[in-house]
């Protein structure tokens, strides 16, 4: 929360937005991203492990899953081209067959590539694996 003049500003430490509220008392709740944490410090990611970079936009998650949903989610609301794109030649499959509720299975399918590579490929790397041989998981 931070004061200016007569004004109370909240801010979330989730997703970093800041608001002026109707009521005079502390929400529960961030108007944007709905996180019941927003006043929470967010904390860092345990194990030390590394974050989880979109392919596409290169923002950071914690978790495949997390990361999966940014990349069906982003793409229905045509946020940012290119999502669909890579999840097409990731899974091999066209968007309507892994966009609705398909997200923990291209979480595990993430999961079983950065394993192996120890990063998820680029759009570039995943173009030139369908132009050379059309072979991907």
């Amino acid at each position: 929360m931070k004061n200016y003049g007569l004004h109370r500003y909240f801010h979330c430490n989730r997703c970093g937005y800041s608001w002026l509220p109707r009521l005079p008392i502390e929400p529960k709740i961030c108007p944007l991203c709905k996180s019941p944490y927003w006043n929470k410090p967010k904390k860092l990611n345990p194990g030390g492990e590394k974050m989880l970079e979109c392919p596409i936009c290169r923002k950071e998650y914690n978790s495949f899953l997390n990361l999966a949903r940014h990349m069906v989610m982003t793409e229905r609301r045509k946020e940012h081209e290119g999502h669909q794109l890579w999840l097409s030649l990731f899974t091999g499959k066209p968007f309507v067959e892994y966009a609705f509720g398909k997200d923990g299975q291209i979480a595990i399918l993430m999961q079983k590539y950065y394993r192996r590579k120890r990063c998820l490929p680029s759009l570039e790397e995943l173009l030139g694996d369908t132009l050379v041989e059309g072979e991907h998981e």
